[in-house]
């Protein structure tokens, strides 16, 4: 009885260790990378949706809760960033579209009889 307790107690120790090794950033981020992970995502696009998502959930969490210890807070600013994170992904490729005119709304070249009306 004791040995069979022993021997679970270790397997449970490995299962833990392993887990705790598998969700650490760096690992999380070479998963990203690896050939299995890169074609279950659809490639590169995907990726780039993902952390698109990421990145936005993470300023708006930053932006709502800031530095505040409050716990009430702080868990509504986790919603929100998975809200929001959520929703970019989704709708990555709308975001997409709508930025590429909006930068090329910025940086559109002017026609030369504009030019040169600006610069008399």
């Amino acid at each position: 009885m004791k040995k069979k307790r022993r021997i679970e107690r270790n397997l449970l120790n490995e299962n833990f260790q392993d887990t705790l090794e598998s969700i650490k950033p760096i690992n999380l981020i070479k998963g990203l990378f690896t050939q299995k992970s890169f074609n279950e995502l659809g490639g590169s696009s995907s990726i780039i949706d993902t952390l698109m998502g990421l990145a936005t959930g993470y300023i708006s969490k930053k932006t709502f809760v800031g530095g505040s210890h409050n716990l009430f807070k702080n868990g509504l600013g986790m919603l929100l960033q998975m809200g929001i994170q959520n929703l970019t992904i989704s709708n990555s490729d709308t975001i997409k579209v709508f930025g590429k005119k909006i930068l090329q709304s910025i940086f559109k070249k002017k026609p030369e009889d504009e030019l040169e009306t600006l610069y008399r």
